[in-house]
């Protein structure tokens, strides 16, 4: 899971990543052009032979010569720290300080010993050398004895710095530096995510029961000509999203009926997270099963064309306000045989609050003469507008979008909708995916339609996970031969002068 969050997050936020690694190699680019110093070397090379190189024996004396270099290379650290030297080069030059760095080393297996100087001045590295090589023997004598030392090389004036001027290799460095914190951005983002996945999630993290979920559809062939409706009527759809709904419906539809409940609340935690669709599909499901549906839209403030009549500008905001009546706004979709009513220009908050009895008594009339109800409300972020829808709720049902909210946030929501009394039916799992682009469907099957899903195939019964409901069906024709049964039925029974006449 962290896996799949860390490349989640790579996608989402990417641009993070590049932005530290060009941030951070532009810095150290110009920290490094800035700090720019040039500096000199200027170096000397000796032999160096004992007091006793007149010796017979020539081996033992190269030996001995050998020797006394490496231990005039290891020794002179410890004569510079002694200020005996540095003291007799201050004297030597006339200055207080000396402008440079000396170092001594000899090269391996060899009498071969060699003095250098570095300074930002070339002038003052060819003197303080000079000054060193003059007075180095004397002080080494204390030290290791008499030795001789016999130039090989002298020191000359440096022309040019040994350090060029640059800026590149520190560039990279800090592209490399940069990346690996963005990449460790991504691991910390990926670790930290607490949002809900799966749907065993819902029962573990926010201790309520799942009624369903519902997949994404993605229509994966663009064309003017496909109808993107999210729709269990759209036969572009896959067969597992519309029995998805169809399944969460016949769930609460049994929960409601027991409990003698009409009013069913749709809501969520933030916006976009198809609470909207999910209402919408739920009225069209309970539509199929012969109920007769009003979906009402109940965000107040939202200017919207869910419903409302054909006059331009007047909605449900004109019947609370008493200036129209129910019939010109509760208008009848013949298409999926549901009642629609919404805001057309919406309210303001004294308007909202003005109202607020007149919907109550609105919704008290729809309960005695229809079947249900769909409030789909605003989400929990606006608790203020959706208090109002869930005053007057029989039960809730609560939207999630998979690996959208914040768990904490959603538990905020739940326990804001639960303080009014209302029965907590349970959270439907929203825009569940597959692949590395989602966590899967688990047992509900897989991904499918012919734009966004595969075909789910014939079905004797429509089953539905652990829950074990179903609508009974036979064959696939014997399916749309009852549905088409039923659906002149209900248009039938609704085009009635009765059902018309609902003011």
């Amino acid at each position: 899971m962290i896996f799949h969050d860390f490349f989640r997050g790579l996608k989402k936020f990417w641009w993070i990543v590049v932005a530290l690694t060009v941030i951070s190699a532009t810095y150290s680019y110009i920290s490094a052009a800035g700090s720019y110093r040039p500096m000199y070397r200027c170096g000397a090379s000796f032999t160096v032979t004992t007091g006793s190189s007149g010796s017979s024996n020539y081996s033992y004396q190269f030996y001995y010569d050998q020797s006394t270099a490496a231990q005039m290379a290891s020794t002179f650290p410890y004569i510079l720290d002694s200020a005996l030297l540095t003291d007799m080069v201050k004297q030597d030059l006339g200055v207080e300080y000396i402008n440079g760095s000396i170092s001594a080393s000899s090269v391996p297996n060899s009498n071969l010993f060699t003095l250098s100087v570095t300074s930002s001045s070339p002038e003052d590295a060819l003197h303080i050398l000079e000054s060193v090589i003059d007075n180095y023997p004397e002080v080494s004598q204390y030290v290791i004895g008499d030795t001789m030392l016999n130039m090989i090389d002298a020191p000359e004036l440096p022309r040019e710095p040994y350090n060029t001027r640059g800026g590149k290799r520190e560039a990279v460095q800090g592209a490399a530096k940069g990346f690996i914190l963005g990449l460790a951005f991504l691991v910390l983002y990926a670790a930290t995510r607490r949002t809900i996945r799966k749907e065993e999630e819902i029962k573990q993290k926010l201790n309520v029961q799942c009624v369903g979920i519902v997949p994404k559809v993605v229509f994966k062939q663009r064309s003017r000509k496909i109808d993107e409706t999210l729709s269990i009527f759209n036969n572009k759809i896959g067969d597992y999203f519309r029995e998805s709904i169809r399944g969460v419906a016949l769930r609460l539809q049994r929960q409601m009926d027991e409990k003698e409940e009409k009013i069913l609340m749709v809501t969520g935690t933030l916006p976009h997270e198809g609470t909207s669709t999910v209402a919408e599909n739920l009225a069209y499901a309970l539509s199929e099963m012969g109920k007769k549906v009003i979906l009402l839209d109940a965000d107040l403030r939202k200017a919207g064309e869910k419903g409302g009549s054909q006059k331009e500008g007047q909605g449900l905001e004109h019947f609370l306000l008493g200036q129209c009546a129910l019939s010109e706004v509760l208008i009848r979709d013949h298409q999926t045989h549901i009642w629609r009513v919404g805001c057309r220009s919406g309210l303001n908050t004294r308007e909202i609050l003005s109202v607020t009895n007149n919907l109550r008594n609105l919704l008290q009339w729809m309960k005695k003469n229809v079947d249900f109800v769909v409030i789909d409300a605003p989400d929990c972020s606006r608790m203020s507008d959706a208090a109002i829808a869930a005053e007057n709720a029989d039960t809730v049902v609560y939207v999630i979008e998979q690996d959208y909210a914040k768990t904490y946030k959603i538990m905020e929501g739940i326990e804001d909708v639960s303080r009014y009394g209302v029965t907590f039916a349970g959270c439907i799992l929203n825009k569940t995916q597959v692949g590395l682009s989602g966590y899967g469907y688990g047992k509900y099957g897989k991904y499918y339609g012919k734009y966004a899903y595969s075909k789910y195939g014939s079905y004797g019964r429509y089953g539905y996970g652990k829950y074990g409901y179903g609508y009974g069906y036979g064959s696939d024709g014997e399916d749309k031969q009852k549905s088409k049964s039923r659906s002149k039925s209900r248009s039938a029974k609704a085009d009635t002068p009765e059902e018309r006449q609902v003011d």
